[in-house]
């Protein structure tokens, strides 16, 4: 997956050093991508992950989800079935959730997830084991203090043990990017405008 989106970012000329806001399972993409490269990373924004190294397996996916996710996965539910399970799932703001139901449901019909695929992403997220130590790179944690797909100690976790900042949301779900974007763009900017502006060099 990381290889993936390096590829992307080649074809589309976007030179690094990247910035890179991730959530769930793409903020362990962006880990990965940080300790394995991180030259070519500025920092990393990562928002209600867990990594496997720092947290127990029923934290980072609440056992009574799972069966849902199963049922998304495997179960021949329509486009719109699937999404409104997941907003269900991943957000706490109904006005939110329901405005991106359409346009989510076509994305899904236009670009349906393989059973197998939708397998692989849970494999993926459970069997990745994160550095014992932070990559060397600017982090910031963002995390939901009422998400109910992953257990926010997770977060907790992880900024204790990398020494990295954190910020709590009040009342967003998992997908705090779709509950307050806002919010998180604030602190996102508070965040960057506090980082050493990057070097002629450093760019080149």
């Amino acid at each position: 997956m990381t290889d993936d989106c390096r590829t992307q970012l080649r074809a589309l000329h976007l030179p690094p050093p990247y910035r890179l806001v991730s959530m769930s399972m793409g903020a362990m993409v962006a880990v990965d991508w940080a300790t394995r490269d991180a030259a070519s990373v500025a920092g990393c924004v990562l928002i209600n992950t867990s990594l496997r190294r720092f947290s127990p397996w029923h934290w980072r996916l609440r056992p009574a989800n799972l069966i849902k996710l199963l049922r998304v996965a495997l179960m021949p539910l329509s486009a719109s079935e699937k999404e409104s399970i997941i907003l269900k799932l991943t957000s706490h703001n109904a006005a939110a959730a329901q405005a991106v139901l359409g346009p989510w449901t076509a994305l899904r019909t236009q670009h349906p997830v393989s059973r197998l695929n939708a397998l692989r992403q849970l494999l993926a997220a459970a069997r990745y084991r994160a550095p014992q130590h932070a990559p060397r790179v600017p982090l910031l944690v963002l995390a939901s203090q009422r998400d109910a797909l992953v257990d926010s100690r997770c977060s907790q976790r992880l900024a204790e043990q990398w020494k990295a900042p954190i910020e709590w949301h009040p009342w967003a779900g998992h997908d705090l990017t779709l509950d307050d974007g806002d919010w998180a763009a604030e602190r996102i900017a508070e965040w960057r405008a506090a980082q050493p502006k990057l070097s002629a060099q450093s760019r080149g």
